[in-house]
């Protein structure tokens, strides 16, 4: 018993260490591109005010190949050129990839407060890991790649060019980003420490057992367990905490849009929908023939039908908060 106490607690400090990697990377990644995305926009404005102003330069030189109309009294210039037009669709691109990065970092960043805190709070309980190293790796996976591929895949929007422009010294996250990633966070890892302790306290061989009362009952009953967490409630865990993710993927598309995650779905379609497609067939064959390997056991359909339209939940109460948050930028209509 002790030497089992001592292989959990050794096992614990591993993922401990591990998250703290894990978040030490992201704060790198963070800095890293924030530097980058700097020094772009100083090269791209400084690119811009050239072009811009060889344009009207040429056009000066050339007032009867060109229609330009140049009124200095009022500091209005209009260019009649393609090429115009050409920089004009690169500050689009380049607004809209910078907003795709924003979405990631909101996405990824929940993840990260969620599986490090669970993961912790976990140790400190005492109870066995309720995530293995191995759904960590699963975890990560769907942080790093499938997110990166859906959210870097989704196209370009023209609505990005009624933005303001953005100042060199301003961060990539932004106080809207912070709030959402710690209040998500938060709120994720608030429900999942329940359900430890609703697992703890309860014997649960399907979802359709589940009380609401025997939820809240047990969330502060810190007393011992009245036996260790069995395959199935950690498969339980496992799946609701990856499908909860799965769906504030979808808020994190519509993050800082005012819009439906739904919108322009059919043009990332063939991206979006595609990586969350992947996601829920990869946790499907996770759980149902990933075995001892991911510690799972197979889940009845009553209970993935459960899971799904449960934690739901997430991408429709965003629904509702885009839907009655006012547009305080005044350019989005």
């Amino acid at each position: 018993m002790k030497t089992r106490s001592l292989q959990s607690k050794l096992f614990f400090a591993y993922i401990s260490l591990a998250c703290l990697i894990l978040f030490s990377f992201a704060v790198f990644f963070y800095a890293f591109v924030s530097r980058q995305l700097k020094q772009s926009q100083i090269s791209a404005m400084n690119t811009l005010n050239s072009s811009f102003q060889t344009q009207v330069d040429s056009a000066i030189r050339n007032l009867d190949a060109v229609s330009v109309n140049i009124n200095y009294s009022n500091q209005s210039k209009t260019i009649l050129d393609n090429s115009f037009m050409s920089i004009s669709r690169a500050v689009m691109w380049g607004r809209s990839l910078y907003r795709n990065i924003q979405r990631f970092i909101v996405f990824q960043m929940t993840i990260n407060v969620a599986a490090c805190l669970i993961v912790l709070i976990g140790a400190f309980l005492g109870t066995e890991s309720p995530l293995t190293v191995t759904q960590m790796l699963w975890v990560n996976l769907i942080m790093d790649t499938f997110a990166a591929l859906a959210l870097a895949s989704l196209p370009p929007d023209e609505r990005v060019m009624q933005d303001p422009p953005r100042k060199t010294t301003d961060h990539i996250i932004t106080r809207p980003m912070g709030r959402n990633i710690l209040g998500v966070g938060i709120l994720f890892v608030a429900f999942l420490f329940g359900l430890l302790q609703y697992f703890k306290h309860a014997d649960i061989t399907s979802l359709t057992q589940f009380s609401l009362s025997g939820y809240f009952r047990s969330y502060l009953d810190f007393s011992a367990p009245e036996h260790e967490l069995t395959g199935y409630e950690l498969s339980l865990f496992f799946t609701i905490f990856v499908l909860l993710q799965f769906w504030n993927m979808f808020n994190a598309k519509a993050f800082n849009t005012h819009q439906s995650a739904f919108a322009r779905m059919g043009a990332s379609i063939g991206g979006f929908g595609l990586v969350a497609l992947l996601i829920l067939a990869g946790q499907y064959l996770i759980v149902t023939f990933g075995g001892k390997m991911f510690n799972v056991v197979p889940l009845s359909w009553t209970d993935w039908g459960l899971i799904f339209a449960g934690t739901s939940l997430v991408l429709w109460f965003g629904e509702l908060a885009r839907a009655f948050t006012p547009d305080k930028s005044g350019a989005r209509s």
